[in-house]
């Protein structure tokens, strides 16, 4: 597993993204103290439909981390949420292809590379996502993932989206099977399924659906075999939006000793 943590974030994303994170920095700021709950909290009914960028923005005004697609694998509660959207996003390339090779040099975004891939909108893939990559990982191929809070996501005008990472986020870099609709042995901090495919069988193993590139968020209870997390959908299999909960909440940042 490969990990960034975005020191460089000036040069990466350039200057129009520095506003976003200097305002979503004041609600999230580097070192803060996060604090996790043993169970999932309800933040928003799947019943109200919010659109995953409002309904970080929410948890980011509240102070509350948005449950990744591990604490659904491993806590209960919240089921009036499902399906729901994680907070764990990912962004990913055709199988063989580097970053490099794949992704997008931008100078609008301050000339860093970036993952790009377009988003169901009620049934309609016309806008894309962004998803930054970090340099030491641009001649790898795999799935990058990060979770909230460690992000934001900044919309422009005409509607594209881009993952934003904050100060001090981590962006790590995980296998990622070439093939879909098999199980896998799930890695520990995220719980989606690495290297080569076992028996459906086996205890902990997850399903894995993926297609050839997508970037977004995972979702959860969208299928009977994924309730709490069984499988990883890695692509918007239902135009969303989707429910949310929350995992833990975030205090005051550290003192520094």
């Amino acid at each position: 597993m490969l990990r960034y943590t975005n020191n460089s974030i000036g040069e990466m994303v350039g200057e129009i993204f520095m506003s976003v994170l200097a305002a979503r920095a004041t609600l999230m700021p580097a070192g803060s103290k996060r604090t996790a709950e043993s169970g999932l909290s309800l933040f928003i009914s799947s019943s109200e439909r919010v659109p995953v960028h409002e309904g970080l923005a929410r948890a980011d005004a509240q102070g509350l981390i948005v449950a990744s697609r591990f604490d659904w694998a491993t806590k209960k509660g919240a089921e009036d949420a499902l399906p729901a959207i994680t907070g764990t996003a990912y962004a990913y390339a055709e199988p063989g292809k580097t970053f490099r090779e794949a992704a997008k040099r931008i100078a609008s975004l301050g000339g860093g590379y970036f993952v790009d891939a377009v988003f169901d909108q009620g049934g309609e893939f016309q806008k894309s996502r962004f998803f930054p990559v970090p340099e030491e990982h641009l001649d790898h191929s795999g799935l990058l993932v990060m979770n909230h809070p460690d992000y934001t996501i900044h919309i422009d005008i005409s509607g594209e989206q881009t993952y934003v990472p904050r100060p001090g986020a981590v962006i790590d870099l995980l296998d990622l099977p070439t093939t879909s609709g098999l199980y896998h042995i799930p890695d520990p901090k995220y719980g989606i399924g690495q290297g080569k495919a076992v028996p459906g069988h086996v205890k902990g193993v997850v399903m894995l659906v993926r297609i050839a590139r997508a970037v977004g968020n995972i979702t959860v209870g969208k299928l009977n075999f994924d309730h709490f997390g069984s499988a990883t959908i890695l692509y918007d299999w239902v135009s969303g939006p989707y429910g949310m909960a929350t995992s833990g909440s975030v205090g005051p940042a550290a003192p520094i000793v």
